[in-house]
């Protein structure tokens, strides 16, 4: 299992949440469950591995199918723990995430590439009920992908909501991403690739 890698860009920027906190802390109407702060945006590394070069000899249909472990997936607790200290205190104690939109997931080629891949999408798959699959993102592109593939989500995906929703489960087994792929020939070498996750987050005033 890899470590979890957060981004190294800002993630909430705590000098502009608590301006946000203190200007509505002051206007009239404004409290907990009162105005968005955001988007900030905040990014992971959700998982690694390798698509070896045999699971793409030629089959009687051209796709693949490989499912990870997402057992890094960030706890809300996690997430709200980000939100940094200014001036001696923890913004956290004034604001709270509202909602983590996804904003794309980045598949990167670590070794090889993807040149043969033409079609990629990748779905969550909550633990305990992996049938109830969310699509994060899909790409497409008939000449095939170089290093690196950008998908999107076709529809709004609440990330906060499949992080509460995971924090609630109290088995053992771990969430998963599946990817699955299209592709038109064979790649010369492995393929190890990363997926990267990007978010943009919302807070409101907890206080």
């Amino acid at each position: 299992m890899m470590r979890r890698t957060m981004a190294k860009t800002a993630f909430l920027t705590a000098g502009t949440l608590l301006c946000a906190a203190c200007a509505a802390f002051f206007t009239p109407g404004c409290g907990s469950g009162g105005p968005e702060v955001g988007p900030f945006r905040y990014e992971f590394t959700a998982t690694s591995g390798t698509l070896l070069r045999d699971l793409f000899l030629p089959k009687e249909a051209l796709d693949l199918r490989v499912t990870r472990d997402f057992c890094d997936m960030p706890s809300e607790d996690e997430v709200q723990s980000h939100l940094k200290e200014v001036s001696g205190f923890d913004v956290s104690r004034l604001v709270r995430i509202s909602r983590l939109e996804l904003v794309e997931m980045v598949v990167t080629a670590t070794s090889g590439s993807f040149d043969v891949v033409t079609d990629m999408s990748v779905y969550y798959l909550p633990a305990g009920d992996p049938a109830d699959e969310v699509l994060l993102g899909t790409a497409s592109s008939p000449t095939g992908f170089g290093d690196t593939i950008v998908l999107v989500p076709s529809g709004r995906v609440d990330f906060l909501e499949l992080i509460q929703e995971n924090d609630a489960y109290d088995g053992s087994e771990c969430p998963k991403l599946r990817i699955e792929m299209a592709f038109d020939g064979l790649p010369s070498i492995d393929i190890a690739y990363r997926v990267d996750v990007a978010l943009d987050a919302y807070a409101q005033l907890s206080f």
